[in-house]
């Protein structure tokens, strides 16, 4: 599961949230441990990868829905800014 999140945000701190989140959540596994990578660091976020093993995989859909939601809230209590493309555009004007 990717998650994006600003460049100045503490990745000891987003790690810690998104590990908080799988071990809350009883459809994920103990074993293999849930893990929480710093994928890399983008042109507009920080990219993280959280990366679970579920009790069955008929539930990977609502343990991942679950999961989002959790780290949406945990985020936003934390205030972690979750991170969206940005561009900047400067238009010149040609004087005559």
């Amino acid at each position: 599961m990717p998650f994006y999140v600003a460049h100045e945000e503490d990745p000891v701190q987003v790690q810690k949230l998104l590990l908080q989140a799988a071990h809350e959540h009883p459809g994920v596994v103990e074993k293999p441990e849930p893990l929480a990578l710093f994928m890399e660091y983008g042109d507009s976020a920080l990219q993280y990868e959280l990366r679970v093993y579920v009790t069955h995989v008929d539930e990977r859909l609502r343990v991942r829905d679950a999961l989002n939601t959790r780290i949406q809230a945990l985020f936003s209590e934390h205030n972690i800014t979750v991170a969206w493309p940005k561009q900047d555009i400067f238009f010149h004007t040609e004087r005559r």
